[in-house]
């Protein structure tokens, strides 16, 4: 994002008066609350979907699978795998349409988290998984859904749109607090070189 010609004027002649003070949050700026919350989530979203995959990888290694059970189990893998991708925004690996509305995100999210409550069913292990591995897979399933309800409701309720639009400013004051310094660092190394 470049700053338009005259933002970029402006603050260069800010830079060169002497009197002028640029704020902390113009040369280095915050994240605002929201902003901080939407990335909590998002992080939230991030370890879930790590320890579902987790929680897969156990029941693959250590439960007594039918084959329908086994493939079913390497899929919401790689559903968790795709998860994790689109929260950290790698479109460069997947971009994915379904996954970039918060609803159908959402949506999403509930489903993988049901099917993970449906396959732990503590009679197909028998002895052969420990019951608090099982109880782990149950809390991360449950945690799943909640992070899908949590998402189909904010995309309901337009969140998205503010969250794209707090990024967008942002990344707008992030670009403004580098053309900053380096004007400051021009001004400052011409001022040095006119009093030698």
């Amino acid at each position: 994002t470049a700053l338009d010609t005259e933002t970029r004027v402006d603050l260069e002649e800010k830079a060169q008066s002497a009197e002028h003070d640029f704020t902390i949050d113009e040369l280095n700026p915050r994240r605002s609350c929201m902003q901080r919350l939407f990335l909590l989530i998002r992080f939230i979203a991030i370890m879930g979907s790590l320890a579902m995959a987790t929680g897969q990888l156990v029941e693959i290694t250590y439960g007594v699978l039918a084959n329908v059970e086994y493939v079913l189990r390497v899929y919401m893998i790689i559903f968790c795998f795709v998860m994790i991708v689109n929260e950290l925004k790698c479109t460069r690996f997947v971009s994915s349409g379904l996954l970039s509305n918060w609803i159908t995100r959402g949506a999403i999210y509930t489903f993988v988290g049901v099917i993970g409550i449906q396959e732990n069913n503590v009679d197909e292990y028998g002895d052969v998984v420990d019951k608090a591995a099982l109880a782990f897979i149950e809390i991360v399933a449950w945690g799943m859904v909640g992070c899908g309800i949590l998402y189909f409701l904010m995309g309901v309720l337009c969140c998205q749109i503010v969250s794209n639009k707090i990024n967008s400013n942002y990344e707008k004051r992030l670009v403004k607090a580098e053309h900053i310094k380096e004007v400051l660092n021009r001004t400052k190394n011409k001022r040095s070189l006119e009093l030698t």
